[in-house]
């Protein structure tokens, strides 16, 4: 009499062949009508594997503010500082939309929009600059306000699970207010404030993209980046595979268009 080893029991989030399945959207969990199988037996979700764009977002962003504190606090003569716009919009700019693009292959719609909007700022410096040829501008001390308003929104969220990451977005806003009042008030006062704030943000980004390199060569954390107990953020650093693409079928490129 032979006997088999019985067959492991799957995942409930995934089918026989490592498919992700979708959960219905009413009845009780787990509970299926026909429709629903009819759709998953013609549905797979197929999850690509892509580094992590934050780190080089962050380090590019770090360095860009080194580069514009030692501009605002009067480290570069006026030649030199053109040599900086330049250096802005293209060895920083580049990197952080390179990132922006990679954000959201990986669903990481905030640090996506992020790098995104912050890649665009470096080359607008140029521009206004070389058309204008002023230091200051009052349209561009509006747009840098109002970027700043935007970072806050986006820190907000992030306040109650990635507190570290939300406090680099709201020093950036401040450094952006900041250069904002000195293109709208040409005071050298603020200047300087900018350049003060810029160095803090280069560190606050340079220490959590370092933090996050250490985290994806040692698949552990290191260094500490403030992710609170019962978030995201940490259910994707402890949780397993299951659990973390559990709400896979209701985000974007999956679901329905909104």
């Amino acid at each position: 009499m032979s006997t088999t080893d019985a067959p492991p029991e799957s995942d409930p989030a995934t089918d026989g062949f490592g498919r992700h399945e979708a959960a219905p959207r009413h009845g009780r969990p787990g509970e299926r009508d026909g429709a629903t199988d009819d759709v998953l037996d013609r549905t797979s979700i197929v999850l690509r594997a892509y580094a992590s764009p934050l780190p080089l977002g962050l380090f590019a962003f770090a360095i860009g503010n080194v580069l514009l504190a030692v501009t605002h606090l009067g480290g570069f003569s006026p030649e030199d500082t053109r040599v900086v716009m330049i250096m802005l919009a293209t060895f920083i700019a580049l990197p952080q939309f390179l990132a922006a693009v990679l954000g959201f292959l990986t669903r990481e719609p905030l640090v996506a929009t992020l790098l995104g909007l912050l890649a665009v700022t470096w080359p607008t410096d140029v521009v206004v600059q070389e058309y204008t040829g002023a230091t200051t501008s009052a349209p561009r001390g509006v747009l840098f306000c109002a970027l700043a308003g935007v970072l806050v929104l986006m820190a907000i969220p992030g306040l109650t699970s990635k507190p570290l990451f939300s406090v680099v977005l709201l020093s950036a806003a401040l450094r952006f207010v900041a250069g904002g009042l000195y293109d709208l008030t040409a005071s050298t006062a603020w200047e300087r404030v900018s350049g003060i704030v810029a160095i803090v943000v280069a560190a606050l980004a340079a220490y959590l993209a370092t933090a996050l390199v250490l985290e994806d060569v040692r698949h552990r954390t290191v260094l500490p980046v403030g992710r609170l107990g019962g978030t995201e953020s940490r259910t994707a650093m402890e949780a397993g595979l299951a659990e973390q693409t559990r709400s896979l079928p209701h985000e974007a490129g999956v679901r329905a268009q909104l």
